[in-house]
């Protein structure tokens, strides 16, 4: 369960999909609007989700990005990070952890919202990946271990400050990081009875 020797697949797969995901949207947007185009690929919108039953857009909403830049960088850091994590924990535990962080984060955000915009990313997804990598480094050697790694306090800091960035999805960010540190903490539980 814990050992893996394969190819990252779920990490590789959902990468190609959100980069296929955006060039469909780009391809729509020379017919429709921007919001049409990304919702018409399965972003996050309240409405369709509360009132129409749309449930699914809780999770295809985490392949709509809305920039080049946008893309990039969630592809990144799922690459950087979500390779690692996938062979640490195997496909299936990590398939749960990024695919329960996106559902809970989009969740988060339609829920908690009251306007109803338009959102999508995978990053709900990343922050359940950082979080579970912080409880991990938690559980295992400490506070100090996170509190005497510079490296780590900036990534921590400048993840906290995007969050006050206009337009970014808070919320999202905060049910993702609610399902990693409850991930890793039943995981530390039920596998090694701490």
């Amino acid at each position: 369960m814990f050992y893996y020797t394969g190819i990252p697949i779920i990490t590789y797969v959902t990468a190609a999909a959100c980069v296929f995901n955006y060039i469909r949207m780009t391809q729509l947007m020379k017919q429709y609007s921007p919001n049409d185009s990304a919702v018409q690929c399965g972003a996050v919108f309240g409405p369709y989700i509360v009132e129409n039953g749309q449930y699914w857009r809780l999770i295809t909403g985490g392949f709509v990005h809305f920039s080049i830049f946008h893309l990039l960088m969630n592809v990144y850091v799922l690459v950087s990070l979500g390779g690692t994590m996938e062979a640490a924990f195997g496909h299936i535990l990590f398939f749960i952890l990024l695919y329960g962080s996106v559902l809970m984060g989009n969740a988060f955000s339609v829920y908690m919202h009251s306007d109803y915009s338009i959102s999508g990313g995978m990053s709900s997804g990343m922050y359940g990946l950082i979080a579970a990598q912080l409880a991990m480094i938690l559980i295992l050697y400490g506070p100090q271990a996170i509190l005497s790694s510079g490296s780590l306090l900036t990534v921590i800091l400048l993840n906290l400050l995007m969050n006050f960035l206009p337009g970014v999805a808070w919320k999202s960010h905060l049910g993702g990081a609610c399902v990693g540190v409850l991930f890793i903490t039943l995981l530390y539980r039920f596998a090694f009875h701490l």
